[in-house]
């Protein structure tokens, strides 16, 4: 319960570069930096860490368990 990992699928920009895991890493972190504002980044106070190991995949490391930090990361705020 201390991680996540996902895969994604294969998406594109709208200018026709690929999303990359990367791309999702870059979009956390400004979240966790406040630049989603301070609601997600107080919702992202949990995450210890994140990597993008592959192009394609993401791991999130938490301080504690959070079932709900999938629905979280659905959210528009967080969107890549």
């Amino acid at each position: 319960g201390l991680g996540i990992v996902f895969r994604l699928r294969a998406a594109s920009f709208a200018g026709g570069r690929p999303i990359t895991a990367a791309d999702a890493v870059a979009s956390i972190r400004r979240a966790r930096d406040g630049r989603a504002g301070p609601l997600i980044r107080d919702l992202l106070e949990g995450v210890t860490a994140v990597s993008a190991p592959l192009d394609n995949v993401v791991e999130i490391r938490l301080s504690t368990p959070q079932p709900e930090m999938l629905e979280l990361l659905a959210t528009p705020a967080l969107a890549v």
